[in-house]
């Protein structure tokens, strides 16, 4: 995303691939996504965060959403906190956007020379000044009255197991007056190590009576439910763990939306590429066999691909435009996609945000969408007049 950002910064590419990017690492919001999320606005701040572009509202949006993933308990914390530092940067203008791990660029020979001397005179001058942290303190020497002297350094003696009297040359307790910290902790914790009992430390256990003990060894008596079964019929009542029929049921779940989302992936790649040959062919009829021959297409993905497929037709050149509007109007027809679900697709997807940041890109958007592909759908009697002229009202 680093080489898209400095093709998008040198002009190479359009803008608005920063929103169609954007939106699609968003929408899978993965720990991967995100991180190459953070990168690639690193990349590109400096150079498009300007509130004379004409499109700075909707990158201004972008910030929004990664504000709110920042503050998400369900995002890592590891990339929570590449999130703050974007808006921080942002925040602070994109001054220092550059990486302190990152490489600053190749050396010469006499630099890293130098570097290298340096961190050899650093590490012995750790080594020479840091001995005493690395080999221990030295035990402080005692005076003549057998006191240590002052320097807030204990030795802690050793103590009796059960609570006997240190040995009189240790220096285990602090003499009034000294500072020492470390020696006041020891000490407290050797007085709340010594047994409070004395000599007597170990508690007399009662041995259990006869009965007790018959009571104990006497084996359980089986429940009415389980009584004369044998061990191999009790244990094979016993439930371990989830049945088989529940794992069974979810793995065929799972491998069916699998399934169904390989067929539409299929099926839209095929209709996408019948539609660019078609744009020049204007061969109808071999393009409608090509999509009848594809596997069909899963009914919960009718919608989004409908849509895809509306974009890609809007995207196309005014000369090309009819005769794909054309194509769609009989692929509908022939119930290749749901009549039914026609209205509320187009609805949805107008009222919707991704509707706006194309249209930003594509001013004649809501004159394609109102004069062409609502008049052709309106026209072949798959959408009616009343629907067709709610849409256009809320286009214009």
């Amino acid at each position: 995303m680093k080489f898209v950002g400095q093709l998008l910064i040198n002009k190479a590419l359009s803008s608005k691939i920063i929103f169609s990017c954007t939106e699609e690492l968003l929408d899978i919001k993965s720990e991967e996504t995100l991180e190459t999320l953070c990168a690639f606005l690193i990349t590109i701040g400096p150079h498009y965060d300007d509130k004379a572009w004409k499109n700075h509202a909707v990158y201004d949006g972008i910030f929004k959403k990664v504000t709110e993933l920042s503050k998400d308990k369900s995002v890592p914390a590891r990339i929570k906190c590449l999130l703050k530092d974007v808006i921080d940067l942002r925040q602070n203008n994109w001054q220092g956007h550059r990486p302190s791990k990152e490489p600053e660029g190749p050396k010469k020979m006499s630099d890293v020379k130098h570097q290298w001397e340096k961190d050899i005179a650093k590490q012995e001058s750790r080594m020479s000044g840091g001995g005493s942290r690395s080999g221990g303190h030295k035990a402080p020497a005692l005076t003549s009255h057998g006191s240590q002297e002052d320097d807030e350094w204990e030795t802690v003696g050793p103590t009796s197991r059960r609570g006997g009297k240190t040995p009189a040359g240790s220096a285990s307790t602090p003499s009034k007056g000294q500072g020492g910290g470390a020696g006041n902790t020891f000490s407290a914790l050797e007085r709340r190590s010594r047994p409070a009992k004395g000599e007597s430390e170990w508690r007399k256990v009662k041995s259990p009576s006869a009965a007790e003990t018959n009571a104990l060894l006497k084996p359980p008596t089986p429940s009415t439910g389980t009584k004369g079964m044998s061990l191999l019929e009790l244990s094979s009542q016993t439930k371990l763990g989830p049945s088989n029929s529940n794992l069974g049921a979810s793995s065929s779940a799972a491998s069916s939306a699998a399934s169904e989302e390989k067929k539409a992936e299929k099926f839209q790649k095929e209709v996408i590429s019948v539609l660019q040959e078609l744009a020049m062919s204007h061969d109808a009829e071999g393009a409608l066999a090509r999509v009848r021959e594809a596997p069909s297409l899963p009914s919960k993905h009718q919608k989004a691909v409908l849509i895809k497929v509306i974009l890609m037709i809007i995207e196309t050149s005014e000369t090309g435009r009819p005769c794909l509007w054309s194509f769609l109007a009989k692929l509908l027809s022939e119930g290749i996609f749901q009549k039914t679900m026609l209205a509320d697709s187009l609805d949805g997807w107008i009222g919707s945000e991704a509707y706006e940041d194309i249209k930003m890109d594509m001013p004649k958007m809501d004159d394609i969408v109102a004069d062409e592909c609502l008049a052709t759908l309106q026209k072949e009697e798959l959408i009616s007049s009343n629907d067709a002229d709610k849409l256009r009202s809320k286009i214009r």
